[in-house]
């Protein structure tokens, strides 16, 4: 959480966006800011995208499946 809160400072909102993912997270009970919201999902991914450098070495075709599952947290 402490990498998503420094990721957040450079992450581009417009007022938009922000207003309404500010009212889908707190219709969804989720404490947090959209930016920061957006960073955890970044880092999340990011930290699944690190499992595909030993996959390549040890099963290559769990690789692809490391990357779709990163792009599924992601989104």
């Amino acid at each position: 959480m402490s990498a998503a809160a420094k990721l957040a400072k450079y992450i581009p909102m417009d007022e938009y966006k922000k207003s309404r993912m500010t009212g889908v997270l707190k219709a969804a009970g989720i404490g947090m800011t959209p930016e920061i919201y957006a960073a955890y999902a970044m880092v999340k991914a990011g930290a699944i995208l690190l499992g595909v450098i030993p996959c390549l070495f040890l099963l290559p075709l769990l690789a692809l499946f490391m990357v779709f599952l990163a792009v599924l947290v992601y989104f």
